[in-house]
């Protein structure tokens, strides 16, 4: 069984023999906190500011998939928005979900959202 590693460094390391190369240099995150796929040849990059931004693995472009900069709290260290999961039928119901801090009341939400037909999540689902 291999194992794939994506590394967001800039330095060549090795690790238990494993050597572990630099990775997407020309691309720079601002807080993540996260970063999983759906399947397909894009990564998604969870910043706790309130940001996911979507990588497409092969041309290394970067562009905002979902912003709700707005609902998330950062009055704490370990608050923002923290975890994305896509439904196991994301390809078909379009529905993910995202885990944040909120305020007014202080709170934790789990918020599900419908990617529409250009493949963004509307905001206001």
């Amino acid at each position: 069984m291999g194992v794939a590693l994506v590394a967001l460094i800039a330095t060549t390391s090795v690790v238990g023999g494993l050597v572990i190369e630099p990775a997407f240099l020309g691309v720079s995150f601002d807080q993540p906190v996260f970063l999983t796929h759906a399947g397909e040849r894009t990564l998604y990059v969870v910043e706790q500011r309130g940001v996911i931004q979507a990588l497409e693995f092969v041309t290394e472009e970067v562009e905002v998939y979902l912003n709700i900069t707005d609902r998330v709290n950062l009055g704490g260290s370990e608050e923002g928005l923290l975890g994305l999961a896509f439904a196991p039928d994301f390809a078909e119901s379009g529905h993910l979900f995202v885990y944040n801090s909120a305020a007014a009341p202080r709170r934790s939400v789990v918020a599900r959202f419908t990617a529409s037909a250009n493949g963004r999540p509307d905001p206001g689902s």
